[in-house]
This record gives C-alpha cells, sequence and structure tokens, in this order.
C-alpha cells in the first residue's frame, strides 16, 4: 500500500498539531509550577515578617530577653489563628521556631505539636544578614531564616520551619497536564 502525497501532508498536520499542544502544555503546567513555589515563598516571607515584627516586640517589651513561657503560649495557641475554622487547611501554622542569639547559641525553641518530624533547626549564617528560604517538597516542609530585626536593633536570627503541601498540588498539576496532553493527542 502506497501513501499518498496527500496522506503524508495530513500525517504531518496531525503531528505538528500534537507535538504544538505537547509544548503549550509542558510550558504551561512549567509556568503553573513556578506560580505555586513563588506564592510560597511570598506567603513564607510574609509569615517571617509576621514573626520577627512579633519576636522585636516581645523582646523589647520584656526588657531585652525573650520569655519562653509567653512565647510558648502565643505560637501555640495565638499567633496566626484566624479565630475559627473559616480558613480550615488553609491557615499557615508554625511547625518550629528557633531563635539564635549573634554568636549562634539558641536562646529559644518551640517545637509545634502537629510537627511530624524531628529534625533539628540549625542557625542561619550570621554574616549574611538576609531571608534565605529551604524547601523540603516531599517531605513537606518550608525553612524561612533570617535577622530578627532587619534595623540591627535586635541581635540574633530567626529559623522558622512551615508546613507545605506544595509537592501534592504540583503532583496535581503535572497529572491534569498529563491527562490534557493525551486528550490532545487522541483528538489529533
Amino acid at each position: 500500500m502506497r501513501i499518498t502525497f496527500a496522506q503524508k501532508i495530513s500525517m504531518l498536520m496531525v503531528g505538528l498539531i500534537v507535538l504544538t499542544g505537547a509544548m503549550l502544555t509542558a510550558v504551561t503546567a512549567y509556568q503553573f509550577r513556578e506560580d505555586l513555589v513563588r506564592e510560597e515563598v511570598r506567603s513564607a516571607y510574609t509569615i517571617y515578617l509576621t514573626t520577627i515584627n512579633y519576636l522585636s516586640g516581645h523582646y523589647f517589651s520584656h526588657k531585652g530577653s525573650f520569655v519562653e513561657s509567653t512565647l510558648d503560649f502565643v505560637l501555640e495557641e495565638r499567633f496566626l489563628n484566624t479565630g475559627g475554622e473559616a480558613m480550615g487547611d488553609e491557615t499557615p501554622r508554625l511547625t518550629a521556631l528557633s531563635v539564635f542569639g549573634a554568636d549562634r547559641e539558641e536562646l529559644y525553641a518551640f517545637v509545634s505539636s502537629d510537627r511530624s518530624f524531628k529534625e533539628p533547626l540549625t542557625p542561619p549564617l550570621m554574616e549574611e544578614g538576609r531571608f534565605r528560604i529551604a524547601m523540603n517538597f516531599k517531605a513537606g516542609w518550608m525553612r524561612a531564616s533570617g535577622p530578627i530585626s532587619t534595623r540591627g536593633d535586635v541581635p540574633g536570627a530567626v529559623v522558622l520551619e512551615l508546613p507545605t503541601t506544595i509537592h501534592a498540588r504540583i503532583q496535581t498539576l503535572y497529572t491534569k497536564a498529563a491527562i490534557t496532553l493525551l486528550v490532545v493527542g487522541l483528538i489529533g
């Protein structure tokens, strides 16, 4: 059986349509993934700013020290609490927080009862003096760290650990992209 020129052109067109659909799906999925990661980093930065604001106020209102019992109560019961179940799982909660002094000794440590992994928080490099974030999507955590005060009036640094579900959201995104690609392939 011989393939005619018109059939070859039709096959080429179908192949190019499928290839274009695959490329568009892959690029779109990658862009959405980047948007999800950027959103998580922004959320972590907002929580970091909220935390250093609270820690700075606490430090000055307690004459240059951190009172463990007060911090424990606030971080476990009040901090980032929306006052109800309206937000559900979307409410960010700290799973761990460590405050380190200027000489990298741990001044205060908080571990939430919700924390499922026991990896210790390590002090950030003090000479950098800027916000940093580390993510382990598969383990389900993000760690934000930086100085307690951006102006330097409170010595030391803080490390926050936050839960994240971004790995599951990215997997869902890739699954939807694969289904879209399959549909484009079947249509083509």
